[in-house]
């Protein structure tokens, strides 16, 4: 027997149609939920991405986060 609750159903049909649309990646966001397991999810380190908003510093670097 497969349960799908509303929400699992909302996340599972949105994904879909998104993946038509050719979207290959989704963020589940940091707790490690349950239903995040069920659709099989990789985890990926955070990163925190900083940006100089002036000209003479505009390197875009990326540091890994201390979060996991």
């Amino acid at each position: 027997m497969v349960e799908l609750f509303a929400g699992r159903l909302i996340i599972e049909r949105t994904m879909a149609a998104l993946h038509k649309d050719g979207v290959r990646k989704f963020d589940f966001s940091v707790v490690n939920y349950a239903y995040k397991r069920r659709f099989g999810v990789a985890h990926m380190p955070l990163v925190d991405i900083l940006a100089a908003l002036s000209w003479p510093r505009m390197a875009l670097r990326a540091k890994p986060s201390c979060r996991t």
